[in-house]
């Protein structure tokens, strides 16, 4: 549950979390998601943890996560950066 003075950011949700991001003020930003996963991640990741991804609504595959284009990947990494960008023009 996000606390009543959060402001949720509701086209960033999905049937596994309806609050799949959120933010507070312009110091505090929420993300149930990973902006930073870059392909060598995502690779690492299904090698180190393939036994924890069993068939499940709502995990995907690892065909699934290794075929995600490299581009996607650019995409969410600039947004992060963005994201960062953003926090720290905050802090003046």
């Amino acid at each position: 549950m996000v606390k009543p003075r959060a402001k949720h950011c509701g086209a960033v949700q999905s049937l596994a979390c309806e609050n799949q991001a959120f933010q507070v003020g312009t110091r505090v930003i929420g993300l149930q998601f990973h902006l930073e996963t870059t392909p060598e991640s995502a690779r690492a990741l299904v090698a180190h943890c393939r036994d924890d991804l069993r068939p499940a609504t709502y995990v995907q595959s690892e065909h699934v996560i290794l075929s995600v284009p490299e581009g996607h990947y650019r995409a969410a990494n600039g947004l992060m950066s963005d994201v960062l960008a953003y926090l720290a023009d905050a802090e003046g």
